[in-house]
């Protein structure tokens, strides 16, 4: 029960989070903005889950998880709402900016608090694989909401979606109070000295540092992919835009199996370097202008992320004896943060340069991560990577 209970809240949180990049166009259009300034939609909400989730790890040093996971789903409910009626009532895009800032503010406490709940809740072997059904619940949740809105925007008018989103999000609300209240991850008074604890032997600071420049490279895709299909198709349903996100199926699939592709091939590390590889080869062969290339490379390019957040995750949890929140904040801090960047700031060469300069700006980023998993691979650090040997702290590290 419990299990299906936090499966269950991060498919909802993630179904608030993505909705408007699939009416990108639409909000374009009816603001008169920018596609870089529609984007800011999604960039938006994104800057608080780079900022926010520290510090929400450090009160998940001191209170209980499920006790900020169920105010924050409420919180969520109420700003959908919030935003749909603020677009039908008014004419002001920046005040659905304002909205969708607050829903960031409110998306970090739930994301960082279901993942130290799960943290604390497993160990060993049993916590990469709760970190996988997390990851995957994390892409059913980011697919059901693109892929939902694009079909109610078709069909009713994608308003629909955010009134049974929020209806679904209140009752969720109320079965979380099915959770152990009890399960906290309570490891002494936090101070500034763990952040650099953390980040000091760089350990952690490498798999931030691959984890921000490859969800740089996937937020920034998929947030101007609905313009691309706009400039190839001319005007696309949302539907049709919903439906080309069915890559992230594929990433439900990679991250169930991580482990055992872990063991595949041979380390974690060695696992993230061919995920990074795959996403590089693939932005490549979107350049191309036939849509059904596009759509299937698609598939590769989202199986590609997701295996290295998926192994990423769990390694980063494993490395953490202690101090999980703080672990899994700055986790979130550093891979939103290359979201709330790739959602916007590429887009000015879209603008500017056209898709395939795009593309090539994308593969460079790409390119950093594999060098920076590359010198872990090969570098003091190798020792953490081997295969299932017991993994240390890494504040711990002589």
């Amino acid at each position: 029960m419990q299990l299906l209970i936090t499966v269950t809240t991060t498919i909802l949180v993630f179904c608030t989070i993505y909705p408007p990049q699939v009416l990108l166009p639409f909000f374009a259009e009816r603001y008169a903005v920018t596609e870089s300034q529609a984007a800011l939609l999604t960039a938006i909400t994104m800057i608080p889950l780079g900022i926010a989730p520290l510090s929400y790890g450090y009160i998940l040093e001191s209170i209980s998880a499920v006790k900020l996971l169920k105010w924050s789903i409420l919180g969520l409910a109420v700003t959908q709402l919030l935003f749909v009626m603020a677009e039908m009532l008014t004419n002001s895009f920046a005040l659905l900016i304002v909205i969708r800032f607050g829903q960031g503010l409110l998306l970090p406490a739930a994301m960082t608090s279901l993942m130290t709940y799960l943290s604390g809740a497993s160990e060993g072997q049993r916590l990469q694989r709760a970190m996988s059904i997390y990851v995957a619940a994390t892409i059913v949740g980011g697919y059901a909401g693109r892929l939902l809105t694009g079909l109610t925007a078709e069909y009713v008018g994608w308003r629909y979606y955010y009134f049974g989103l929020t209806v679904l999000l209140i009752g969720n609300f109320v079965a979380l109070g099915w959770l152990k209240k009890e399960m906290t991850v309570k490891t002494g008074r936090p101070n500034p000295r763990i952040i650099l604890d953390t980040l000091r032997g760089g350990d952690y600071l490498k798999i931030y540092g691959v984890i921000f420049c490859v969800f740089f490279v996937f937020s920034s895709f998929l947030n101007y992919l609905p313009f691309r299909l706009t400039a190839l198709w001319g005007h696309p349903s949302e539907s049709m835009i919903g439906f080309m996100y069915s890559g992230y199926l594929v990433g439900v699939t990679i991250s169930l199996i991580s482990p055992r592709l872990v063991t595949a091939f041979g380390s974690a590390i060695n696992a993230i370097i061919a995920g990074i590889i795959g996403l590089a080869i693939t932005l490549l062969v979107t350049m191309t202008a036939s849509t059904w290339l596009l759509f299937g490379t698609l598939l590769i390019f989202c199986g590609s992320m997701f295996l290295v957040h998926s192994v990423a995750v769990g390694l980063v949890n494993r490395l953490a004896r202690e101090n999980k929140g703080v672990v899994n904040g700055l986790y979130i801090a550093f891979y939103y943060s290359g979201g709330v960047l790739g959602s916007y700031l590429p887009g000015l060469i879209y603008e500017r340069f056209g898709w395939s300069i795009f593309i090539w700006t994308l593969f460079t980023v790409c390119s950093v991560s594999l060098i920076i998993a590359l010198a872990q691979k090969f570098g003091w650090g190798k020792s953490y990577y081997q295969g299932s040997r017991t993994i240390p702290a890494a504040h711990h590290r002589e």
